[in-house]
């Protein structure tokens, strides 16, 4: 299922601009998004940055939770994973925003490609 997500840095740069002219943006919400993707297509994007096949494994929650927990995550952390995958699950608009125009009519500029971002960290991958 395809779900949005917005990256830190974009995040930011609106934030900036919000706050460079609060008094423009005062009382309104945005809700900012970089890209929109599916699973299959992040892992389709490391297997092309890393050189290797990644495949979008789905497993149950509580497997999940126990793999997230025996890595060293804390409990807290995987319960907020967990309700975020649920999220994407039941097409939610929190997770599913169908609006990504947000992020360059508040800066200007195209927001962050999931290909962009991969290729920028996937150092942190290998």
């Amino acid at each position: 299922k395809p779900f949005t997500n917005v990256v830190v840095d974009d995040a930011g740069k609106a934030g900036a601009v919000i706050l460079a002219n609060y008094t423009k943006h005062f009382n309104t919400t945005y809700t900012i998004n970089s890209n929109c993707y599916t699973h299959d297509d992040l892992a389709k994007t490391f297997s092309e940055a890393l050189g290797r096949e990644i495949k979008y494994v789905r497993i149950p929650y509580e497997a999940a939770k126990q793999a997230f927990l025996k890595i060293g995550f804390e409990e807290w952390r995987v319960d907020g994973l967990l309700k975020f995958f649920k999220l994407i699950d039941n097409d939610s608009t929190v997770t599913n925003h169908p609006d990504l125009s947000v992020y360059k009519t508040l800066t200007g500029e195209e927001p962050t490609s999931i290909k962009s971002w991969v290729s920028k960290h996937a150092g942190a991958f290998k």
